[in-house]
């Protein structure tokens, strides 16, 4: 296409566009709002789209196509809490201009893919399944059932479970005349949620008097109200809702019931060793220093020969890189940690530094020992601020490390998928999701799993019926109390730390490339401390406030007697301070140990480590005296919980972000894998562990009843028509015979004949979704309409995006 012919049509479509009503560009932005929200790129394919519909889209078609996927996107989510049947969906995208058996597809590749249905939202009854009682009392199906067992019951390992019973639900008929698969969960700890843990305490509000400080957000109510008070001691924070986070559904909408805390106040108050406030200007200073310092480490992989300097850094950092718990050997493949190290200690302007300006440049060190983006504590002043008060933007907790043990190239691979929008918490903890999520499933608590055993699997479908009562499921659970289960595949949602651990043996054992991404992903530590006080001492408006510690001589110099190394091991401690009140509903503050102090405080008695918290605070509010005693406090030491052996995962200096994915990939379809540590795009996070559990469950699927397949062959197999469009039911060495087939004139023909279960206005996806030929065209959709998921929508993107790719890519 030529540059004028494109510019002609561009200008066509503006103008066509200026003539639609605001109504209809408003559906329209609504439709790509739910595109978007569903982490679809709303004028584009994503893989899994492009390579299931390549051969059927015709480049006329692609704009019929993303209309209905993108109209039965926003229709689900407009009630994330009904099914979207897809009778509604059917009926709502019929006149859309694609061809009704592709309608019939994209509703499937949706349902599969668990982009809509997902969640607390059970799939709709539908005569597929009309049948389906029987099948329980019958003694004979029982025996011979299938099952699958989920190992680990976090949130990934729930969010399979759950999957996987609609999924099985759903498509019973598929199964049929046996029943579908049986799901069991075995959870080794004798609660659900793994390191969703929502702790509850043991300090009562009837037991305090009111709050010296005022109310926030109904606080009278803890004096008055009796309710339950948790403390999330592992994950906390949702970081954004936008742009695709399934949180967005699952706890804003269909667990309205939950309240949460949103931390529209992102200030972050700094105080230093004197327990003074950091003003801003020193503040924008150290953290320029610390941006140069991050951002000339980050160009070294830009570089094909490391510095000469840097060469002899890593050489002299060998002699004093510890070894043990949170400390690594050096290399001659610097990572994160060396490298910055390195420019810091050769700055230009590192022996002026006080050691106020070092204290402050390591808080920020400590706080990327936690966080992954490299905008980590960005300050931002308005025009004409005056308090000392430094702008934090809050990102996910994704390192959970010393910065000596990132990888210098892929330590923020995941950076582009960040989800946006404000942060919040959930009140009384974060942990209620997969408790809640998890109803109605079969959870076996205390039983931990010691070993799982493989046998050979032989295709279940090519067996003679006769033989199916004596078929030996393929896959061997063995748990420590004795228990044995067989079961057709098993889900191992385990943290990763558990994997390193070898606690659970595999026979035979797994395959090299999978041991090798276990061991090449490194699985990091983050503590916290909690403290439950009668009243409130702090401002009940500050949500967060940091301490900058110092390790520097008497003299507050900088010079060749100070003892980075110490830096390094402490800066960590009591970093930062959560005011958790509104959450908890009682007094409290949660101090973080992160880096190097959060292995090191692991093997501190807590009586010490509260007296060292409460030294701290006593310097931050001097003007409170004494510091009150806490009424409760809870240290975490997660390295030492055996189910868990840390917090998550991060990219370790041999890792890249393709052992992610190497880590999700499953063994003879027989062992799968979820949790955050197989997730490449949102690891560290619930969100990213669930997501991996929805992927985990479609693979599962697409194993027992095969993948979605759009057949573009005139003539299937087993498929009779006769002459006046009636047709007859498709068989296969699988599957019982299906109920009516539609043909497309019997889909548009009112007075057709429905199926007797289904009503004389209702349409089932199975009628209408297998009884069409979807035609193949002569060409397909260019490989420049392709978008992979992305994190945020571009707000330069409009309809001439589509009209982009010339005809000769077609």
């Amino acid at each position: 296409m030529s540059r004028g012919r494109r510019h002609s049509q561009s200008n066509s479509q503006s103008t066509h566009q200026s003539k639609r009503s605001p109504q209809d560009r408003s559906h329209d932005q609504q439709l790509d709002d739910a595109a978007h929200s569903s982490r679809l790129h709303a004028r584009g394919l994503c893989q899994e789209e492009f390579e299931l519909f390549q051969h059927h889209l015709g480049r006329p078609d692609l704009e019929s196509y993303l209309k209905v996927r993108n109209t039965m996107l926003w229709l689900w989510r407009e009630s994330p809490k009904e099914p979207l049947t897809f009778a509604k969906a059917f009926e709502a995208t019929k006149d859309h201009g694609l061809h009704h058996g592709l309608i019939a597809h994209v509703f499937e590749f949706l349902l599969r893919s668990g982009y809509i249905n997902y969640g607390l939202c059970p799939f709709q009854e539908d005569s597929l399944r009309q049948d389906q009682s029987h099948h329980a009392a019958d003694p004979a199906s029982a025996h011979t059932r299938k099952m699958i067992v989920v190992v680990g019951s976090g949130i990934a390992g729930v969010a399979v479970a759950r999957q996987l019973e609609n999924l099985f639900h759903y498509y019973a008929w598929r199964f049929a005349p046996d029943p579908p698969p049986k799901v069991i969960v075995l959870e080794a700890k004798s609660r659900i949620g793994g390191r969703m843990h929502s702790m509850e305490l043991n300090t009562k509000a009837s037991s305090l008097s009111k709050p010296s400080s005022p109310p926030l957000d109904g606080a009278t109510a803890l004096t008055t109200t009796p309710m339950k008070h948790a403390v999330d001691l592992g994950a906390q924070i949702i970081t954004g809702f936008e742009n695709g986070n399934p949180m967005e559904v699952i706890v804003r909408r269909q667990l309205s019931e939950l309240k949460l805390k949103y931390l529209v106040n992102q200030t972050c108050d700094l105080f230093g060793h004197d327990g003074k406030l950091v003003t801003k200007t020193l503040d924008v200073h150290c953290e320029t220093v610390f941006n140069q310092i991050l951002e000339r480490a980050c160009q070294l992989r830009d570089e094909d020969e490391l510095p000469l300097k840097l060469k002899a850094y890593l050489s002299e950092r060998n002699k004093w890189d510890g070894k043990g718990p949170g400390r690594v050997q050096s290399t001659t493949q610097p990572t994160l940690g060396h490298s910055m190290d390195f420019f810091m200690e050769s700055h230009p302007e590192r022996h002026s530094w006080t050691s106020k300006e070092l204290g402050l440049i390591h808080w920020h060190y400590a706080n990327l020992e936690v966080t992954t983006s490299e905008n980590i504590c960005h300050t931002k002043y308005q025009q004409g601020f005056q308090k000392a008060k430094l702008t934090f933007n809050i990102t996910q907790f994704a390192n959970a490390t010393p910065l000596d043990q990132l990888s210098l190239r892929y330590w923020d691979q995941d950076d582009d998928y960040e989800f946006s929008g404000s942060h919040c918490m959930v009140v009384q903890g974060y942990g209620q999701v997969p408790v809640l999520l998890s109803e109605g499933l079969d959870i076996r608590l205390d039983m931990p799993v010691s070993s799982i055993k493989r046998l050979s699997n032989p295709n279940l479908s090519t067996l003679p019926s006769v033989s199916k009562s004596r078929y030996r499921e393929p896959v061997q659970i063995q748990c420590r109390n004795g228990a044995t289960l067989d079961c057709t595949a098993a889900v191992i949602t385990v943290p990763l730390g558990v994997l390193k651990s070898q606690q659970i043996k595999f026979t035979p054992q797994l395959p090299t490339w999978k041991e090798q991404a276990i061991k090449n992903l490194g699985f990091g530590l983050l503590n916290k401390l909690v403290l439950v006080f009668e009243n409130s001492f702090w401002d009940s408006d500050v949500e967060l406030f940091g301490y900058v510690g110092s390790r520097s001589g008497k003299d507050g110099s900088c010079g060749k007697e100070l003892d980075l190394k110490a830096y390094r091991s402490s800066r960590g401690k009591f970093y930062m301070f959560w005011n958790c009140a509104v959450v908890a509903g009682l007094p409290m503050l949660v101090t973080l140990m992160a880096g190097q102090s959060a292995y090191d405080c692991e093997l501190i008695p807590k009586e010490e480590l509260v007296r060292e918290a409460l030294e701290t605070l006593a310097l931050i509010f001097s003007h409170v005296k004494p510091i009150p005693t806490p009424i409760e406090t809870i240290v975490t030491r997660w390295s030492q919980d055996e189910f868990a052996q840390g917090s998550y995962s991060f990219v370790a200096k041999e890792a890249t972000g393709e052992d992610y994915d190497l880590l999700a990939k499953p063994v003879d379809r027989q062992l799968y894998f979820a949790g955050e540590a197989t997730s490449r795009h949102y690891p560290a996070t619930a969100h990213g562990a669930y997501l991996s559990g929805i992927k985990a469950a479609k693979d599962i699927l697409d194993s027992l009843i095969g993948p979605q397949v759009v057949d573009s062959s005139r003539h299937k197999k087993g498929l009779k028509r006769s002459n006046d469009g009636d047709s007859g039911n498709e068989t296969s060495s699988r599957n019982s015979p299906q109920p009516h087939l539609m043909s497309l004139e019997d889909a548009n023909d009112p007075d057709s004949p429905r199926p007797t279960h289904h009503g004389p206005n209702s349409l089932s996806f199975m009628s209408l979704g297998h009884g069409f030929v979807v035609p193949r065209r002569r060409g397909r959709v260019c490989r420049s309409l392709i978008a992979k998921f992305v994190a945020q929508r571009s707000d330069s993107e409009d309809d001439s995006d589509v009209a982009d790719a010339t005809e000769e890519e077609i």
